[in-house]
């Protein structure tokens, strides 16, 4: 956790500080003892609160989910930031002049930084031009007046590709097929811009500012639960008290929203012949995200890297594994076990939407309604239609 940043070192320093001011009101009666210095053990309880967390990662079992064609095994946070490191340079290899990097790390820090609006903007792209769109689409722009729907063509896809990522990097998206384009593109501009993407083949049931407007938020180790409070005790400029924080988040929103897609540890259907990747798997035909986020930095850098062994190796694997739901549940999930200790079983059985720091996971169906209008429940926000577009023709 080394990558926690310089906020918390600071925080340590004057918790430290304020503990030794404690020390010195109480009474004299309370001080007959000789007593240790007292920033020493908050400092070590604070560092716990971190290696608790990686404790709870290492704790994780492949075997409880290998038959969910999950496995997480084999990395820990170090890797994890690492290949994140390979894979920003990859894309980025001049200075961070979009920021891209330096919100990736802030959401790696225990305490977290100030929370900024999501970018009002729905992404969309279609093999054919916006007027031969599904007219369920329309809903985006009616639902979200606030919003402006943005309709991303092959050609304009692949000048921004050149634009804004490294030379080779956008050459070889360029050779991709449709499908997997599509895919990236999804990722790539929701982590550079933020925003909404939405395929063209959904329609948008409830308005974006309704979704999971309050969800549950599990309980946690009591030094983590208290870090906020901490925080702006030591910094009230930079963090801001846990109501007011609360308050901005309420304003702001999530980092990243997804929903389930698949969940066969609760419905016991066999998810392989419902030709899911995973047992449990999240959707990616909608994704709402601010810039900068880890999830979609490391699904972009196992895609490319997975392209390129595919190429040294003639393998032949499935496009939805390769760019698609499987790759993005993937990446959720190691975000999820190596920031949180979250592990993957405990996102089944959802019945509300669900939060871990900046993450919201929504109930299965949520993203899946069973009509593309007309109020259907709180949680089901998203119809899709399933009319696969992207396929080539």
């Amino acid at each position: 956790m080394a990558h926690i940043g310089g906020r918390l070192r600071v925080l340590l320093g004057i918790l430290g500080l304020l503990s030794f001011l404690t020390y010195l009101a109480l009474p004299p009666s309370s001080m007959s003892a000789p007593a240790p210095s007292p920033s020493i053990p908050l400092s070590a309880l604070l560092e716990r609160a971190a290696a608790g967390i990686i404790a709870r990662a290492a704790a994780y079992d492949a075997s409880s989910t290998r038959h969910l064609g999950i496995d997480l095994s084999g990395l820990s946070m170090a890797s994890y930031v690492s290949a994140l490191t390979r894979v920003h340079a990859r894309l980025f290899p001049g200075p961070d002049a979009l920021g891209i990097w330096d919100a990736a790390l802030a959401r790696l820090e225990l305490v977290p930084p100030r929370t900024r609006p999501l970018p009002r903007v729905v992404f969309t792209t279609d093999r054919g031009g916006p007027q031969d769109a599904p007219s369920q689409f329309q809903s985006w722009a009616k639902e979200n007046p606030e919003f402006e729907v943005r309709f991303i063509d092959d050609a304009a896809m692949d000048a921004w590709f050149n634009a804004t990522f490294d030379a080779d990097v956008a050459r070889e998206l360029r050779g991709w097929s449709g499908v997997a384009r599509a895919d990236m593109f999804r990722y790539l501009v929701l982590l550079v811009h933020g925003g909404v993407y939405t395929d063209t083949d959904t329609a948008c049931v409830r308005p974006i500012r309704d979704w999971a407007t309050s969800p549950a938020s599990p309980a946690l180790p009591p030094l983590l639960a208290a870090l906020p409070e901490l925080a702006h005790l030591a910094d009230p400029s930079s963090f801001p008290s846990p109501d007011a924080a609360a308050a901005a988040d309420a304003d702001a929103g999530p980092g990243l929203l997804v929903a389930l897609e698949a969940d066969a540890p609760r419905s016991g259907a066999d998810w392989r012949a419902q030709h899911f990747t995973r047992g449990l798997q999240v959707v990616q035909w909608t994704l709402l995200a601010k810039p900068g986020h880890p999830v979609l930095l490391d699904v972009v850098g196992h895609a490319l890297a997975a392209a390129h062994a595919r190429a040294k190796r003639d393998t032949d694997e499935a496009i939805l594994d390769w760019t698609g739901p499987g790759a993005f549940t993937d990446a959720l999930l190691r975000f999820l076990l190596f920031r949180h200790g979250v592990h993957p079983l405990e996102l089944s059985g959802l019945t509300q939407p669900v939060r871990y720091g900046d993450v919201v996971i929504m109930p299965e169906h949520s993203f899946r309604a069973d009509a593309s209008e007309g109020f259907q429940g709180d949680h089901r926000v998203v119809w899709h239609g399933f009319f696969g577009r992207w396929k080539e023709q």
